[in-house]
């Protein structure tokens, strides 16, 4: 079987992913394409020879299907395609199930099977998957992705780890400094950003080693199995400590970034102008070290000063002149350097928001309201076709409030059908780990769009003053919390636990790993800062469904607010939002100082407990009803 490059799914809908190339201004646009065939014709020269492409193709079949590797032959082919499907790791990876014993593999055609992709290269991830999804990974797991990769033709993937030991190395900053610069090992993506500061650090001597030496293997096996590594570069954002090395430089703060209290400990990160002389020298210096590190570069870098931020200086001309010094420093250090930036294009959304206020799950498990609960709004239940239309207005003003209700773009009813007929296949598919990973995610999804509704009748029956009302609905939320938590259990890519155990795995001593749990435990729940009575604007900034921070924090957070919707009721006064909020953030603070093992191996049959929480709660009388409800909020 010939075994080469296939063409990369599509999984983005509304999102389009942009490749912008830097030119001087004077250059006709034809030499874009030219300037294109010239580093693709660069990168084939340097790209690794035939038989070390092919040794690491082996390679990445003996790890996958050890015991069919007899079966497969290999040979350097353009454009070929492997019919296997390989998951990503954690919705399922191998699907071993499904594959013949080896000597009754169907032979391949003779005219083979051909996919020719449009362009040359196949993007993946995103500025923050470095933190969010990799932020622990060790070489054992960044194998099996950059496999992953190859057999699904990504070729084009950002490397950023290790890049701040590039600062270390080449700037010679004192150790004190770089921990003001650098965030924690969790929140690295937003530093590197310039949105953050500190916060979750410092980064001990041992992490930057570390990660160093990771990133040298994850390129070396991306070059070999001929893939284009994105490497990052100088975007402006600087250390404080340049200030003082460089005092005539021109140096200023970017804007607060979602503190409370714009507390300059965490926020308000340093940029330097892009008309010092300085910037371009720094640019070439952060390419120069990479080089110096790495032996090679695939020419292609990539960063971004304003992700997230507001650029202190609202002209064109500043952003224009910025783009050209980041490009100048690219090219002082590699002339033959290509800037990529991630650009977004989106559909038109009546309910478009900032993508950092939309990239998060808002349903009211991960995302509890911090709101009095006198001033939620409840929709009404029925509507005409125009008053739907009349409806979007509202809801627009609507968001704008503290509490964000979720909103549909589908119909729940559809989404419990499919479910029915999901839960159908699980006798014939339940050998499948992807099909388990999938009833998992459905029965979850289902269930979460039956707790909104649910949250909202609590609502409704407090603004009716129907002190039973609430204690009824609330139990019955809270015991679909934990329901919940008892399906996501049953699959290892539901579970706290494996993220928890792999940040304390990569630390040296005990020291590291209370440090290293801290951040996980902060990023996916309440981080930067907060007070006693006031949390941080970035609450579920990084939600998750997993079992385990759901009976452990999610649910205990709602058992919280509900008594003191009781309280309120039963002594006839208003709701005590302060009181509420000092007992979350006890709460929040505690569970993340916490160090309680959890499990990081799924158990349950978890076709036996999808059909039994779709009896329990998507089938009742009551659950017909929310589901007509939610129908009419569908605003298209």
């Amino acid at each position: 079987m010939v075994m080469a490059s296939s063409s990369f799914p599509a999984i983005f809908l509304t999102v389009t992913f942009l490749l912008f190339i830097a030119f001087p201004a004077t250059y006709p646009s034809t030499l874009g394409v030219q300037y294109l065939s010239k580093l693709l014709d660069t990168q084939d020269r340097e790209r690794a020879p035939p038989p070390l492409q092919v040794a690491a193709a082996r390679g990445v079949l003996r790890r996958l299907l050890p015991s069919h590797s007899s079966s497969f032959d290999f040979q350097i082919a353009s454009k070929n395609w492997c019919g296997s499907h390989i998951s990503w790791d954690k919705t399922g990876g191998a699907q071993l199930s499904s594959v013949p014993k080896a000597g009754f593999l169907p032979r391949v055609s003779a005219d083979g099977v051909l996919v020719q992709r449009p362009i040359p290269w196949s993007y993946y991830q995103n500025a923050v998957t470095s933190s969010y999804s990799f932020a622990w990974w060790d070489w054992e797991r960044w194998e099996r992705e950059i496999d992953w990769m190859a057999l699904q033709g990504v070729n084009l993937p950002l490397a950023f780890t290790g890049q701040e030991a590039i600062w270390q190395k080449k700037f010679n900053i004192s150790s004190s400094n770089l921990d003001d610069f650098f965030g924690g090992p969790a929140f690295l993506a937003w530093s590197r950003m310039g949105n953050l500061h500190g916060w979750g650090g410092p980064l001990p001597q041992s992490w930057l080693d570390q990660q160093l030496l990771l990133q040298k293997k994850i390129l070396r096996q991306m070059y070999e199995l001929g893939m284009t590594p994105v490497l990052p570069a100088f975007s402006g954002n600087v250390p404080a400590a340049l200030k003082t090395r460089f005092p005539s430089a021109k140096i200023t703060r970017l804007g607060n970034w979602f503190t409370v209290d714009s507390d300059t400990r965490w926020c308000c990160t340093y940029l330097l102008d892009a008309t010092d002389p300085l910037f371009v020298e720094v640019g070439r210096a952060f390419i120069e070290q990479q080089l110096e590190e790495y032996g090679k570069t695939s020419h292609i870098y990539n960063c971004d000063t304003f992700d997230e931020n507001t650029p202190p200086v609202d002209d064109p001309q500043y952003i224009s002149s910025l783009g050209a010094a980041i490009f100048r420093g690219m090219q002082s250090g590699d002339n033959n350097a290509v800037w990529l930036m991630q650009g977004w294009l989106f559909s038109y959304d009546p309910f478009w928001r900032p993508p950092q206020m939309k990239d998060k799950n808002r349903d009211v498990i991960v995302a509890f309201p911090d709101v009095d609960p006198s001033f939620i709004s409840i929709p009404q239940e029925k509507f005409s076709r125009s008053e739907k239309q009349a409806f979007v207005g509202s809801v627009i003003k609507e968001i704008t409030e503290p509490f964000e209700q979720p909103h549909l773009w589908y119909s729940t009813s559809e989404v419990i059908r499919a479910l029915e007929l999901f839960l159908r296949c699980g006798d014939e598919l339940s050998g499948s780990n992807t099909y388990r990973y999938d009833l998992v995610d459905l029965t979850r999804q289902a269930l979460a769009k039956y707790a909104n509704q649910l949250f909202l009748e609590i609502i409704k029956a407090y603004q009716s003053n129907d002190v039973n009302g609430v204690t009824r609905r609330s139990q019955t939320f809270l015991e679909l919390v934990e329901d919940i938590d008892t399906l996501l259990a049953c699959h290892d890519g539901f579970l706290l636990g494996p993220w928890l155990e792999s940040a304390k795995k990569l630390a040296q001593n005990e020291e590291q790993e209370k440090q290293f749990e801290w951040n996980a435990r902060t990023q996916i729940t309440m981080w930067f800062d907060n007070s006693d009575d006031e949390a941080s604007l970035l609450r579920d900034y990084g939600n998750k469904y997993w079992s385990g921070l759901l009976r452990d924090y999610y649910r205990p957070r709602a058992e919280i607010y509900f008594k003191f919707l009781i309280k309120s009721l039963e002594e006839g006064k208003g709701f005590q939002l302060k009181k509420w909020r000092r007992e979350w953030i006890k709460l929040t603070n505690d569970w993340q100082s916490s160090r309680n093992v959890l499990p990081v191996k799924g158990a349950g049959n978890v076709v036996n407990i999808s059909n039994w929480l779709y009896n329990k709660y998507l089938q009742s009388v009551e659950m017909q009803s929310l589901n007509e409800a939610a129908s009419t909020e569908l605003v298209v």
